[in-house]
């Protein structure tokens, strides 16, 4: 909206709840860094085989709660990294 980032708030639709995107050109980067990495990790990855799967979802939420979700159903046996943790959650270096 006029060349600025603009969400409107639903329940007030006077709030842009972007408004902070137009102070630092590094947030909205960081925000659609962020939203690739968990399209990759969240919905690609049920495409992949179980021990793949478990082993993005260990790298974006931590082994124990998955282990912790997850309970019996995967063995205890790790699995192998498909990405380095740098990529589990990219906002960590950027701000």
């Amino acid at each position: 909206m006029g060349g600025k980032w603009t969400i409107e708030n639903p329940a007030n639709p006077e709030d842009n709840l972007a408004d902070k995107w137009n102070k630092d050109a590094r947030i909205p980067i960081t925000f659609f860094r962020w939203a690739a990495t968990a399209k990759d990790q969240l919905i690609d990855s049920l495409l992949l085989s179980d021990e793949d799967f478990r082993a993005k979802a260990e790298a974006a939420f931590g082994k124990s709660a998955i282990q912790k979700g997850w309970g019996s159903k995967y063995n205890a046996e790790a699995p192998k990294a498909i990405a380095p943790n740098s990529y589990a959650k990219p906002w960590r270096n950027q701000l």
